[in-house]
């Protein structure tokens, strides 16, 4: 089914369940960070029943490897129409792509705001005190570097805090043929393209299916 969101949402349902199992879950299948990335969107509406803190991961990797699919992956359970960059997340936070459009200085607050799970004090019109924003949530965002060594190019040196609610995993597992993807699945037998170009085209796939299919998984969930 297609529900027609208000401008103004930031997720949307489009397509079938079964149209995501058959097209986007499925093909998550031997592949250790699109499950990650389906593990993160699906534990996140878990924290407040647990009462467990937010935190994330950060895939390190280079770039068009499938780093942006990972995420898309990830966005298309509770249907998130566009995945933001990091430079816009001092007043929007979700899913976060290149870590590399953030200010250096401002990643490891950004860091510590997302898991901290509360926002900048502010004030009304009237000069009284707003209520801050409140969340609990589990972050997955990317990048061409490691939030330590981004921080570093500004000459801050990266705390411990930082790094437990934030770990760096590796978006390329080790010995993949595909670039992020341990297996491609159907494009498998395809001998006549190298390595590279099957990633990519696998890549591609995913990223027509969840445009297609998204926000029923978490619906159903």
């Amino acid at each position: 089914r297609n529900v027609d969101p208000s401008p103004e949402a930031i997720t949307e349902l489009k397509g079938t369940l079964q149209g995501w199992k058959d097209t986007v879950a499925a093909r998550c299948g031997g592949n250790s960070r699109l499950i990650l990335g389906l593990g993160t969107s699906f534990a996140a509406p878990l924290l407040p029943i647990i009462n467990i803190e937010s935190g994330g991961f950060h895939l390190v990797g280079v770039t068009s490897q499938g780093k942006t699919t990972i995420l898309s992956v990830a966005a298309s359970v509770s249907g998130i129409k566009d995945i933001p960059l990091w430079r816009t997340t001092t007043n929007g936070l979700e899913p976060l792509d290149e870590i590399l459009q953030a200010d250096a200085k401002d990643v490891g607050n950004i860091a510590y705001m997302l898991a901290n799970g509360q926002g900048k004090a502010r004030m009304k019109k009237d000069l009284s005190n707003r209520k801050p924003k409140t969340w609990q949530l589990i972050v997955l965002s990317s990048g061409e570097v490691s939030l330590g060594n981004y921080m570093a190019q500004a000459g801050i040196t990266q705390k411990g805090g930082q790094e437990v609610r934030l770990p760096d995993v590796p978006a390329m597992p080790t010995d993949a043929k595909y670039g992020c993807f341990e297996t491609i699945h159907e494009l498998e037998a395809d001998r006549s393209a190298s390595a590279v170009e099957l990633g990519a085209q696998f890549a591609s796939a995913l990223e027509a299916a969840v445009k297609e299919h998204h926000g029923t998984a978490l619906d159903a969930f």
